[in-house]
């Protein structure tokens, strides 16, 4: 009766070592990883702007930014080409940092053109940032927010 009882404990033993040793850990992305990530070159994919009231999103547009190219360098700057309101191709470059929690990238900080994006998703391929603006535009129908989403890839 001992052999049968030391023999189960042992395959329980072995069992429970098995799955507690095989467990994938929980790594913490810290900010160094996040830019890590971050800096390099992205293309983009998608663009979609959406009317967000009373908890409710309505999509208004989805387009084509694949003409849309954002460069994060280690220094702190980007450079990006983008599509303007008449198809044209614009260069622009600026500032980037990482704030609040590192969930969100500032564009050109402290400056006219500031811009704030909340990180949605960040994986090595993937990068997927929104802005919003809130405006009141009658104050009985409440506050109503404009949302833009853009997909890049590597």
């Amino acid at each position: 009766m001992k052999k049968q009882f030391l023999f189960v404990f042992l395959i329980v033993l072995s069992f429970t070592t098995l799955f507690t040793s095989c467990k994938e850990d929980d790594e913490e992305i810290t900010e160094e990883v996040k830019e890590s990530i971050i800096i390099g070159r992205w293309e983009g994919e998608t663009a979609t702007t959406s009317v967000i009231q009373d908890d409710s999103v309505f999509p208004i547009q989805t387009q084509d930014i694949s003409n849309t190219m954002m460069e994060f360098n280690a220094d702190g700057t980007y450079n990006s080409t983008v599509n303007d309101e008449d198809g044209n191709l614009v260069d622009n470059s600026g500032t980037w940092i990482l704030s609040n929690g590192d969930t969100e990238i500032i564009f050109d900080a402290s400056t006219e053109a500031e811009g704030i994006f909340t990180i949605d998703a960040l994986t090595e391929s993937d990068l997927k940032i929104t802005s919003q603006e809130e405006e009141t535009i009658d104050p009985d129908q409440g506050t109503i927010t404009a949302s833009i989403t853009m997909d890049f890839k590597r």
